[in-house]
């Protein structure tokens, strides 16, 4: 009985965020049926409280500053990379999770970049040309910069 109960503890934990790739089908979505705005909890869903938009190419060193005392990230290799943008969720109990999102037809902007938003963020989804994809402009829930 005491390993079912913590079998169901550990499954049922709060602190889960969705997939990368489930993150960028959603802003993909997003983006195809002309979306004009969309909220961090649309795309990706969960109880986390602050979400930090890294940019391709940022250092260790960087990041590090914004997680002063915090657990290790996954960062992804970013500082090597230009084909994702990595998000990094807080939870109220401290933990953090990190994503690597494939940057696609709909992804973040360079105005979304090196900046902290409250899970209440909505970002304004902005068309494309033919050469970039549309893109996430912050509108409300920026709290701040970091790296």
């Amino acid at each position: 009985m005491l390993i079912a109960t913590a079998f169901v503890g550990a499954c049922s934990s709060k602190n889960h965020v969705p997939s990368s790739a489930a993150i960028r089908d959603s802003l993909v979505a997003a983006g195809a049926r002309g979306a004009r705005m969309i909220s961090a909890q649309q795309f990706a869903p969960g109880q986390w409280t602050e979400l930090f938009v890294v940019s391709p190419y940022t250092p260790s060193a960087s990041i590090r500053r914004c997680f002063v005392g915090d657990r290790r990230i996954d960062e992804h290799d970013i500082v090597e990379r230009e084909d994702i943008t990595l998000l990094v969720f807080r939870f109220s109990d401290g933990d953090i999770q990190s994503r690597a999102v494939p940057r696609a037809a709909t992804g973040f902007g360079p105005d979304t970049w090196s900046a902290r938003y409250a899970a209440s963020a909505t970002f304004q989804v902005v068309p494309g040309d033919q050469t970039t994809g549309a893109h996430l402009v912050p509108v409300a829930g920026r709290l701040g910069r970091c790296v």
